[in-house]
């Protein structure tokens, strides 16, 4: 029996050896007191992380399995019991019974750390019958997603006051396909105003255009560093630069968009959702203790700090005007309706909780209207269907209002200064090309190079050599992929004016690099005498790659190199200020 607990990995060699062929037998056996913990959406997840998520309790599954469920362990999780009461109450209260099966789900984040202090994942978790988790479930997310397109607009260099135009219907460029414009014709129609305006009101033409000005793939890049995570990377989920992005065409889950809204909520810094604090053995030793990564600043603090001003108009002014806090606390957020009132959500936050809400049909994409769901008439009224300022909206005031009691009030960060002295200007609209439209040069001189970027999506294209006869040959495929990641970096926004990358050989240093001056600004040129000036794009890089390399191979400098290739002198190694996307 005792060689068989040590083939599971119940006990070390060195305790086999200590009990002996013959252990004592205790006349009175000890007996631990044990008590019913009930299966719930949170649990579960916390035991499939545990078991399948991570190597915490050991390397192989059997190792995790024995130690989660007979080595007596203590799971201390981070979920906060009066927040998860208050979450399932505010569902309860706010959500009518109804025959269609339509429910909510709902995460609420811990804005300083990241910390899931609540999760409603459906009507009930039951064994067997009710075990998907809509917390984590992807669903489209209608307007919500917007608030992505605002904090990369803001980093692009967009003011609140600038203006643009929202009028239905608009017909803007599809890079997915070009014979096939993308075309808006549903929604509010809403005349040249500002960003601001267009946010309160949550206006699909000006975003849609707003997310092409700035650069889809900019603003993915964006989704991804902001509500990064255990369930949310690039090797996880593909968020696609679709032309339909500010209207909800890519899935996103409560877990993804209570992250992303947490960065927004705790001025720029991203904090990846966690739900254990720290695991015991039956002794008290700590076998597991969360540690945070270190602290970036995944957004500027003013980008942050911007956006969150915008959207407490939303609540004060906007499309969720009808459900502020009680004792007028700061709030922000941002409501969203699919097309067809199949997925309503409401993204929210104040300084000390960031929480999502999302209701639809679990089985499917079912319209919510009166004639499908009767139970919601007297809330639907004259409108459509089930939007979400109403169910969502009204369910996450009910939840915040509980949480927040008797917590003390806290103010946002005052909005920064304008970085431009003006009024604001007009943003133009992208233009619609009715072929591939030819590169053009984003970033000027790069040594001897320059890159090709899509004017649509903003995604590189290809580096090419200003002057074939250079010390840097075209065919020199090391330099290309040192230009093509430092790009993808420059162009994503991760890099900020006066940052450095280096170049090193065999550990010593080839030359510090400075990226000059990269923040892609919009800047207004009034040389035309308009009455009001159009803002204009001066994307500008330089950085330059040093001469004296002639080197034929590329790695990050965090890179795992081959063990069949050993370390080689002609290798470069690339230090950026940010992870290379290669």
């Amino acid at each position: 029996m005792l060689d068989r607990l040590v083939d599971t990995g119940l006990l070390t060699v060195q305790q086999r050896d200590e009990i002996g062929d013959k252990p004592a037998i205790p006349e009175v056996i000890n007996k631990k007191a044990q008590r019913d913990i009930s299966r719930n959406y949170f649990t579960e997840e916390v035991k499939d992380y545990l078991l399948n998520g991570s190597d915490i309790l050991g390397t192989t599954y059997q190792q995790r399995y024995n130690t989660l469920f007979r080595g007596g362990i203590k799971v201390f999780t981070t979920l906060d019991s009066n927040a998860q009461t208050a979450a399932e109450q505010a569902v309860r209260d706010q959500l009518p019974a109804n025959k269609a099966g339509i429910a909510a789900a709902m995460v609420s984040l811990d804005v300083k750390t990241g910390a899931v202090r609540a999760m409603v994942g459906g009507p009930g978790f039951v064994a067997g019958q009710n075990e998907v988790n809509l917390a984590l479930r992807r669903r489209q997310t209608g307007s919500s997603v917007k608030f992505f397109i605002l904090a990369a607009a803001l980093q692009a260099g967009v003011q609140p006051d600038d203006l643009i135009d929202g009028t239905l219907p608009c017909t803007l460029s599809n890079p997915g396909n070009l014979d096939e414009p993308f075309e808006i014709t549903k929604g509010v129609s809403q005349p040249t105003a500002s960003l601001r305006v267009m946010t309160w009101l949550s206006i699909n033409c000006a975003y849609a255009k707003l997310s092409q000005i700035v650069g889809l793939e900019r603003v993915v890049e964006t989704m991804y560093r902001m509500a990064s995570s255990q369930w949310l990377s690039k090797e996880t989920f593909t968020i696609q630069p679709y032309a339909s992005l500010a209207t909800g065409a890519n899935e996103m889950s409560p877990m993804d968009m209570a992250a992303g809204i947490q960065t927004l909520a705790n001025a720029g810094v991203h904090r990846e959702p966690y739900m254990i604090e720290r695991i015991e053995d039956s002794r008290g030793t700590i076998l597991y203790q969360y540690k945070s990564a270190s602290v970036e600043q995944t957004l500027p603090v003013e980008v942050a700090i911007n956006a969150t001003d915008i959207m407490r108009g939303v609540i004060e002014r906007g499309t969720a005007r009808r459900t502020p806090l009680e004792d007028s606390r700061p709030a922000a957020g941002k409501t969203g309706t699919q097309d067809n009132n199949t997925n309503a959500w409401f993204v929210g936050f104040t300084p000390q909780y960031a929480t999502a809400v999302w209701v639809g049909d679990p089985k499917g994409y079912t319209k919510m209207t009166k004639r499908n769901v009767p139970e919601f008439a007297s809330v639907i009224g004259d409108r459509g269907g089930v939007q979400g300022a109403m169910f969502p909206a009204m369910i996450w005031k009910a939840y915040m209002d509980e949480v927040h009691r008797g917590l003390e009030i806290l103010e946002f960060a005052p909005a920064p200064d304008p970085l431009r002295d003006d009024r604001g200007c007009l943003l133009p609209a992208p233009v619609v090309p009715k072929a591939p439209p030819p590169p053009h040069h984003l970033s000027g001189q790069l040594g001897l190079w320059v890159a090709e970027i899509d004017p649509v999506t903003l995604r590189p294209l290809r580096a090419v050599a200003t002057n074939p006869d250079s010390v840097f040959p075209l065919a020199s495929t090391y330099k290309q992929a040192v230009l093509w990641a430092l790009l993808r970096e420059v162009d994503a926004g991760r890099v900020q004016p006066g940052e450095r990358f280096t170049v090193t050989r065999q550990n010593q240093s080839l030359g510090s690099y400075p990226f000059d001056a990269y923040r892609p600004a919009l800047v207004h040129a009034n040389d035309g005498g308009e009455e009001i000036p159009t803002c204009r794009f001066h994307p500008k890089t330089h950085f330059r790659i040093p001469r004296d390399l002639s080197l034929s191979r590329v790695w990050r400098e965090d890179a795992e190199l081959p063990d069949n290739l050993g370390y080689r002198s002609n290798w470069v190694i690339v230090k950026s200020p940010r992870p290379l996307a290669w």
